[in-house]
């Protein structure tokens, strides 16, 4: 899946193609207008945060 991720801090708007890679942790591509020249980040579920068992 694709889109796009605002960094407040920088004020830069990154493009951004994900997959779930695990029930808990998602792979994502991030970069600004040509993948190659991005970073692969590996984004893992913080138990303490989900709303998994509380709805």
């Amino acid at each position: 899946s694709s889109g796009w991720l605002y960094d407040p801090q920088d004020g830069v708007t990154y493009d951004v193609t994900a997959e779930l890679t695990a029930p808990d942790a998602i792979s994502a591509r991030v970069y600004r207008g040509v993948p190659l020249f991005g970073r692969t980040e590996i984004l893992i579920r913080d138990p303490e945060l989900s709303f998994e068992g509380r709805c």
